[in-house]
């Protein structure tokens, strides 16, 4: 919990983007496809490592090890992290993770993460009229650099305190 606390200093990130999932559930069926597709239209290369549209080796543990995934992500501008389900209260570990590594986070899932989390520090699909404009807005943070360092070195929580749900 301190390092998401602490003030995020601007780092330097040599990937685009990468994502580690296992499974296509939620709206990750449509969505996923869609934002491979992109990238490669870009030019872009958006290295999936999971079971699901796998297109670069294993991490070596699947991603199950917090601690290698960490590791993998910390290199990337970003990394799309899709809950399994839009539920009310259902966020998990895939927006922490990015936060911690100073990613952005591409997320999509629970339609009150503004609650608990400060959305002006990641793309919130929820915010955007279509995938298109998703991708728009992805590049232009991409090759806007201090749009790229102010979203990065937002902090994670609202007033920068971790909600009393997470305590």
């Amino acid at each position: 919990p301190k390092k998401l606390l602490e003030p995020k200093k601007p780092q330097e990130k040599t990937k685009f983007c990468c994502m580690l999932t296992n499974n296509d559930r939620g709206y990750r069926r449509l969505a996923y496809p869609h934002f491979m597709k992109f990238s490669i239209d870009n030019g872009l290369l958006t290295e999936s490592r999971g079971r699901f549209l796998t297109n670069m080796p294993s991490i070596g543990d699947n991603g199950y090890n917090e601690k290698s995934k960490l590791a993998y992500i910390k290199d990337f501008k970003f990394n799309l992290c899709y809950d399994n389900s839009g539920a009310s209260g259902w966020i998990t570990e895939k927006l922490i993770h990015p936060m911690y590594e100073n990613v952005i986070p591409i997320y999509w899932g629970a339609t009150d993460v503004a609650e608990e989390f400060n959305t002006d520090g990641f793309v919130h699909v929820r915010d955007f009229e279509s995938l298109e404009h998703v991708h728009n807005h992805v590049l232009e943070i991409f090759y806007n650099k201090s749009l790229f360092t102010e979203i990065q070195t937002q902090p994670c929580f609202p007033q920068n305190k971790i909600p009393d749900c997470a305590n």
